[in-house]
């Protein structure tokens, strides 16, 4: 476990994690509640959706705390990444996983319940003019960090040095794929998130699970916003 990560994995430290990532997206509800609708002067909401991530800024200084900022840049690792395999293993998962979660999708609408069907992404998730430019850093950037950081660099080798690595990346998939506030959300996202935990014990690095979650979100949105 030492080579995946540098925290410490005491239960106190996990708890005060849960309550700190509780707090954070209760925090992101309640702003969405207040910012739901458009601005009359601006096509879209002009609060959506980097005004939503602000919270998890929460995350990252969580686990500053926890480690320090030199311990959050060892955690990343990227010389581990200079080779030629980060190039043909990641956009095999990222395919993958789009892939999973397009066929997922046409299955759900198939059998025609409803329920189970992953919500529609909206046109404006990028805004116009400026704001395009601050959604995709944060959808690309820095919530792709912020999570990537909790939950596979804090959360889940924490947890697992009490109950294994694979029982650990099980139970953070399930959490984060919870925590996507969907029940039609809950079976592409909980698949992702356990290939992107693979990539990240594979590579024993940060910056590639970092980067999965960072090309899905710029590609679903780009489609999204282009749809």
């Amino acid at each position: 476990m030492e080579d995946h990560g540098v925290f410490s994995g005491t239960k106190r430290n996990i708890l005060i994690g849960l309550f700190v990532l509780m707090a954070v997206y209760l925090t992101a509800v309640v702003i969405r509640e207040i910012f739901d609708g458009p601005s009359v002067s601006f096509e879209g909401n002009i609060f959506y959706p980097w005004a939503i991530a602000i919270p998890q800024f929460g995350l990252v200084f969580f686990v500053a705390c926890q480690v320090g900022w030199s311990g959050v840049l060892s955690s990343l690792k990227l010389s581990k990444l200079i080779n030629v395999w980060p190039l043909v293993i990641i956009p095999m998962v990222v395919t993958l996983n789009l892939g999973f979660a397009a066929a997922y999708a046409s299955i759900v609408l198939s059998i025609n319940v409803d329920f189970l069907m992953p919500p529609e992404i909206p046109k404006s998730i990028l805004g116009s003019k400026s704001f395009t430019i601050v959604n995709l850093v944060v959808i690309g950037i820095f919530v792709p960090f912020a999570e990537e950081l909790f939950f596979r660099g804090f959360f889940m080798i924490s947890i697992a040095r009490h109950i294994g690595l694979y029982k650990s990346l099980l139970l953070t998939s399930i959490l984060f794929a919870c925590l996507h506030g969907h029940v039609g959300l809950l079976i592409p996202i909980l698949f992702s998130s356990i290939t992107v935990s693979m990539v990240f014990i594979y590579f024993r690095s940060l910056w590639a699970p970092i980067t999965v979650h960072s090309i899905q979100n710029i590609l679903v949105s780009i489609v999204a916003a282009s749809a």
